[in-house]
């Protein structure tokens, strides 16, 4: 069963990166993926998208206080998912939930007894300019929508889909 959490990064962006793209885990980056960014480069990808929307936007603050946002996706070790399988549901879950709006990257961690996800999602959206907005509506959806994924792939699922 996959269990998600999420968690707003407001002044680490560049070391979340690091630690989620670590070679080691990432069985040398050959599980870490970017969507309208590089990898590589995100946190400055990331910035550079925050700088235009609060232009596009009008803000007269110069920084809002969440950069972007971790979400980790957790599956069983009875689940027998492979590393590339994980990566591309994760892949999924990222692409669905952020409505391919917001940049991310997500990054499959092989390291431990279980395999894991990690995406980091731009806290300003690409497309809208408009801010992503964390609540408990929004932690349901993502478990929705990971659990949706899991079921149709014959994983477990945390909660009934």
């Amino acid at each position: 069963m996959a269990i998600t959490k999420i968690h707003a990064i407001k002044s680490t962006l560049g070391k979340a990166l690091a630690y989620i793209e670590n070679p080691d885990k990432t069985d040398g980056q050959m599980l870490v993926s970017g969507y309208n960014c590089e990898p590589q480069t995100a946190s400055i990808d990331f910035e550079m998208t925050a700088v235009l929307a609060h232009k596009a936007r009008n803000l007269k603050r110069k920084r809002s206080t969440n950069l972007a946002y971790h979400l980790i996706q957790s599956f069983s070790p009875e689940d027998a998912v492979t590393p590339e399988q994980a990566h591309e549901l994760g892949k999924k879950l990222a692409f669905e939930y952020t409505g391919g709006k917001y940049e991310y990257v997500v990054a499959t961690h092989i390291d431990k007894g279980h395999i894991h996800n990690h995406i980091i999602f731009n806290a300003a959206s690409f497309v809208d300019h408009h801010k992503y907005v964390s609540n408990k509506r929004s932690y349901h959806k993502i478990c929705r929508i990971s659990n949706r994924i899991c079921h149709e792939n014959g994983l477990a699922t945390s909660m009934p889909t």
